[in-house]
């Protein structure tokens, strides 16, 4: 069926008959214009429905995404309230955290935003910024305490450190806390610094009993004078101690010390000095008369003695050798007690040594004298003769050392100098000096020898002190006393 036609108001239709070829059957009929209306409104309301159909989804999308658009712009000012709430109550914490780091770090002098006055986290700012303060006051004043301390520290160090005294602090129960130079040095310990914190018994044993007494009675000084060995010899300290007290507590104790060992041999040799004044006089005076009799016994009675005249020669020479040997002692004793002040110039030292070499290799020929001297003069201020005798009576001791030695007897004699000094070096192979009494050699009266004064190394010495030099004396590793004496070089 084929429908066509213009004419709205009909419908024509066209059917093909089956039983006829080519003949078709033309239908035509008038539409009521009403139903043609309803007909065309139905179909625009239906082509209207299919429209809206399609266009639903475009606009659920639309929709879609202007909910989408609001709900992210509403999340959005959501984040961004939230972040400037965030801020406003965390920026205080953060500044707070950074300006603890720094007063941390010793900057006392940071501060901090305080804000409104009804701001919990303002009030801890301000809290934070008083505290801040009053560190920043303690810490001016501990450290303009801790400057002023500093600078007494070091005033009392450098005191101290130059004092000729020795000096050491130790607390309630013995045990150092603070100790000079010059003490260790005393003390035959030299820069030995651990003993710090150690008992003071162990440094110096001999102390303890002062302190026990100043324990007993802190108001009191206890002193006393005490004696030690060291390494260079027997030394006399003249110690004291006193208590350190806060109100009626003892704290500690201060124990100071002075070598008294120069001063106690000057007081003895000059004791021994006047002694030796004292006897010379004495003796010296009968010494003339005993030994002119015994001339005018040999002559005048010399011719009358036929009988045992040889003992009567013999008791005479002894009475003339004893009053040699009184002579000798008594001279020895002037020149120790009356040494005449030096005349010094400036004179050759090696000239001097060879001159006393010479004299005392004519006295003892079988002894090899080894003379280490530089070919040049070495001048120094002193006085000739003196030096003379000096180095006479060092050779001389060394020679009687060697008295019990079979052979191979050797002095020797050696010479160093630098800018400043100059060292003489005397020697020998003998069986050296006792070292018990090496301290005690050079003070009066003291000798090794049977027969010795115990006068000529006293001598030696107060020589070398005239002369501004030292003396000190040694034994070789491989036997034999070592004298060395030092002067200054001009």
């Amino acid at each position: 069926m084929v429908v066509f036609g213009e004419d709205r108001n009909k419908i024509q239709a066209v059917l093909k008959l089956s039983n006829a070829p080519e003949l078709y059957l033309l239908i035509s009929r008038v539409v009521d214009p009403t139903v043609l209306e309803h007909m065309e409104s139905a179909r625009s309301t239906v082509e209207q429905y299919h429209r809206l159909s399609k266009e639903i989804a475009t606009l659920q999308k639309q929709f879609l995404l202007a909910f989408l658009l609001v709900a992210l712009l509403v999340l959005m000012a959501s984040v961004w309230a939230g972040m400037m709430l965030a801020v406003r109550l965390i920026d205080p914490l953060i500044e707070l955290m950074g300006a603890t780091e720094r007063v941390r770090a010793g900057d006392y002098s940071i501060k901090v935003p305080e804000g409104r006055p009804d701001d919990e986290i303002a009030n801890l700012g301000r809290t934070f910024n008083r505290m801040t303060g009053q560190l920043e006051s303690q810490r001016r004043d501990i450290m303009e305490a801790n400057r002023v301390i500093d600078e007494r520290r070091r005033f009392t160090e450098a005191v101290l450190s130059g004092l000729s005294a020795g000096v050491i602090a130790v607390d309630e129960k013995y045990r150092i806390t603070l100790c000079n130079r010059t003490a260790f040095e005393l003390l035959g310990h030299a820069g030995d610094a651990s003993y710090i914190n150690h008992a003071i018994t162990e440094l110096l044993p001999q102390v303890e009993p002062l302190l026990r007494q100043v324990e007993a009675k802190p108001d009191r000084l206890a002193a006393a004078d005490i004696t030690i060995d060291r390494d260079t010899g027997r030394a006399i300290l003249h110690v004291q101690v006193t208590a350190e007290r806060l109100n009626d507590t003892i704290e500690g104790f201060i124990v100071t010390f002075d070598d008294i060992t120069t001063l106690v041999a000057a007081q003895r040799s000059e004791a021994w000095a006047d002694v030796a004044r004292r006897i010379a006089h004495e003796i010296k005076n009968p010494l003339t008369p005993i030994t002119l009799s015994a001339e005018r016994l040999r002559k005048k009675f010399g011719a009358e003695i036929t009988s045992d005249r040889e003992s009567y020669d013999r008791y005479l020479d002894t009475i003339g050798r004893h009053v040699k040997d009184i002579g000798r002692m008594v001279e020895e004793f002037v020149s120790f007690a009356r040494m005449p002040t030096p005349k010094l110039q400036e004179e050759n030292l090696v000239m001097l040594l060879r001159k006393a070499a010479f004299s005392e290799k004519t006295v003892h020929p079988e002894i090899f004298y080894d003379m280490a001297l530089p070919e040049e003069g070495v001048s120094i201020r002193c006085d000739e003769g003196q030096l003379r005798q000096l180095f006479t009576n060092l050779m001389k001791n060394a020679a009687e050392a060697l008295e019990q030695k079979a052979e191979g007897k050797t002095i020797s004699v050696a010479l160093t100098h630098t800018d400043s000094e100059v060292k003489v070096i005397v020697s020998d192979n003998g069986p050296g000096f006792p070292p018990a009494q090496m301290a005690q050699l050079m003070e009066p009266y003291v000798t090794t020898r049977a027969k010795g004064t115990g006068l000529g190394l006293a001598i030696v010495k107060r020589t070398m002190e005239e002369h501004r030099g030292t003396i000190e004396l040694s034994n070789r590793a491989e036997g034999g006393a070592v004298v060395t004496l030092t002067f200054p070089k001009i």
